[in-house]
């Protein structure tokens, strides 16, 4: 959906489709005593009018909206000093996630709530798979180029999982994708359960094809959210509000003042929890924000919606609780209570608080025997629990297919072997000899490239700054093999996945196997079985796995053409041996790189043949994918 202009009657805002939910690693945390479940409030709110790309067109109330949520949140018992406002210069790319991803993911505590509240103008990506991709505009975007400077929808959703908070809750004032409606109305029974289960919600002014309204100073969407917060909209005694009965109740209100031309949509992204606003009483102070309109009728008819719940005056007496801290390996390890997932182990201890009481608790990771035993929270106790998961070595097979890692790749189990590494065929070169035995141990490599789509998620996840020219040729090609990254860039990003870069012994042995043959799909060129300079007619990379008849013995494709690789191996002379410092990451020296590329001929393409390159170089042939221990 392209940016379209503002008019004077109606600016309107595109904004992108939803992103598919995705979990995230939190604490259990217990409803606190008093007027709030939350220890502490934090908000982001972005109102960007004046965008300085000229294909943008500038909007005339987002920060007004901006402001008017400010407002009102600080009556919702957000502190100041909690409140992150920035409006128009103030809302670049890298001060929006700089904030998100750095500062409150040490700030924030796992019984705080963050709100994140953007108005302001976004777009719409088509994949080549045909799925879409939603970016945020920030005020420094440029639609033509959306990878290197919006904000996607799924690097919001990793900066989330890296915030510890209980509840996190994006607003968007601007048109969104459709979802699921939520019609159940929160009674006091359930408030335990909501306000203490995690969660990632959102909450949206529209329906993909919608256009956001504004009008008398404000978008009818800020204006009716703004209402709703008020707490005059809701019954007396109700003090407190979940985002499923505000939801609700904004939907209604803002597609019968917009003329039934915008719907609001909400739900989670992540988890069962709710995001809870706390209402103002009727003898507190009011809260500043837009004019209300005319009250007009509800398009829902009332029979459609069940009636919102009255909250008891308080709410429950905070519960008893105790804490675990839990710390062992592997990395990203699940713990579940009583059969429910309350987080993951990462590389520092996780913290859980729950409530006194025994408790069956259970660690499972993929790979591993899960363990699982009886603990006992004791009230004010903090109680250490380290662990060690025993590997599952049985059961996989060469040529297993799992999905590992952060990036949540495809990746091949290739099990420990000794084959010949080195010009088996006569016809390589003077550094392929001599020829000599290798033993590897078992680990897992990549089955294709790693994307300029993943490469763009590691980037906008992690805030890392390529040294590498890779945007350069990645536009319209998402399911392309990055290229134009440096060997410390292909470091970078198999650290961020939770991976590493393959040894050259590792490469050649996926490659070839233990037949020697002379191509991964055996000892006979064929045209048909890689991307290299022979087909490629005008063209450079193909989409990864675009010659799934060039795969190697063990299941991995892309092993010849398409781009060279970096491994992690310096180039040295043969016999290979791993401990003769070669595969120090601190020492100087040429790369490997391995694989040939989409500008090589046959005898490259061969599975011995060996490149090297500058670590610090970034080439258009030049690529790279991950491997991972067992």
């Amino acid at each position: 959906m392209p940016v379209e202009a503002a008019t004077a009657a109606s600016p309107k805002r595109p904004i992108p489709p939803r992103e598919a939910p995705v979990s995230r690693d939190v604490a259990v945390a217990p409803v606190p005593g008093g007027g709030s479940p939350y220890a502490e409030s934090w908000a982001v709110i972005v109102g960007i009018n004046d965008y300085r790309h000229p294909r943008v067109p500038k909007l005339r109330y987002a920060v007004n909206d901006a402001r008017a949520v400010e407002r009102t949140l600080r009556g919702q018992g957000f502190r100041p000093e909690r409140i992150r406002l920035l409006l128009d210069a103030q809302a670049t790319k890298t001060r929006i996630e700089g904030i998100l991803g750095d500062e409150l993911r040490t700030q924030v505590g796992g019984n705080d709530r963050v709100l994140v509240f953007f108005a302001g103008h976004g777009k719409t990506d088509r994949l080549r798979s045909g799925e879409e991709e939603g970016y945020l505009l920030p005020v420094d975007g440029d639609p033509g180029r959306l990878f290197s400077t919006a904000i996607s929808m799924t690097a919001l959703r990793q900066i989330s999982d890296r915030i510890p908070a209980k509840h996190i809750l994006y607003v968007v004032d601007a048109c969104y994708s459709g979802y699921a409606l939520f019609n159940r109305s929160i009674s006091d029974d359930l408030y335990e359960e909501m306000v203490k289960k995690p969660a990632i919600q959102i909450l949206t002014a529209g329906r993909q094809e919608d256009q956001a309204q504004e009008r008398g100073g404000h978008g009818i969407f800020t204006e009716v959210l703004v209402r709703g917060l008020s707490g005059d909209a809701f019954p007396r005694p109700k003090t407190w509000l979940a985002l499923e009965e505000l939801g609700l109740w904004v939907k209604q209100r803002v597609f019968a003042e917009s003329n039934k031309r915008q719907l609001p949509q909400y739900g989670n992204l992540s988890g069962e929890g709710q995001f809870v606003f706390i209402l103002p009483q009727a003898s507190g102070p009011r809260v500043e924000g837009p004019e209300r309109p005319p009250p007009s009728d509800s398009p829902i008819s009332p029979s459609q919606v069940p009636p919102i719940a009255l909250v008891p005056p308080s709410p429950p007496p905070r519960p008893a609780t105790g804490s675990l801290v839990l710390s062992g390996t592997p990395p990203g390890t699940a713990v579940l209570l009583d059969g429910k997932e309350v987080g993951k182990v990462g590389q520092v201890p996780l913290r859980l608080e729950a409530n006194a009481g025994s408790y069956t608790l259970r660690l499972e990771a993929l790979g591993y025997k899960p363990r699982e035993a009886r603990i006992e929270v004791k009230v004010n106790t903090e109680q250490p629990i380290q662990f060690e998961l025993e590997r599952i070595i049985e059961g996989l097979r060469a040529g297993t297919i799992q999905r590992r890692g952060r990036d949540n790749a495809e990746m091949v189990y290739i099990p420990a072997g000794t084959f010949t590494m080195g010009d088996t065929h006569g016809d390589g070169g003077s550094d392929e000899k001599p020829t000599h035995q290798v033993t590897v141990e078992a680990f897992w490599i990549d089955r294709t490239e790693a994307t300029n789509a993943k490469f763009a998620r590691f980037v906008q996840a992690s805030g890392y700054r390529p040294q590498g020219e890779w945007q350069k040729y990645a536009a319209a090609k998402d399911q392309h093999p990055v290229v134009e990254v440096t060997w410390h860039d292909a470091v970078a990003y198999c650290k961020w996945a939770e991976k590493r870069l393959a040894t050259e012994a590792e490469f050649e042995y996926a490659a070839r196997g233990t037949d020697g043959r002379k191509y991964p799909w055996g000892n006979t060129w064929e045209d048909t079985r890689a991307r290299f300079a022979g087909n490629r007619g005008s063209q450079t990379t193909a989409p990864v796995g675009s010659y799934p008849t060039g795969v190697s013995p063990f299941g991995v494709l892309d092993m010849a053409g398409n781009v060279w690789e970096w491994v992690s191996s310096l180039y040295k002379p043969y016999p290979y041996v791993a401990t003769d410092g070669r595969e120090d990451p601190t020492a100087s020296g040429s790369r490997v790189v391995r694989g040939s590329s989409w500008g090589d001929g046959p005898r490259v393409l061969r599975s011995a043949d060996r490149g090297r390159f500058d670590p610090a170089g970034h080439y258009v042939s030049v690529g790279l994918r991950c491997a991972q221990g067992t």
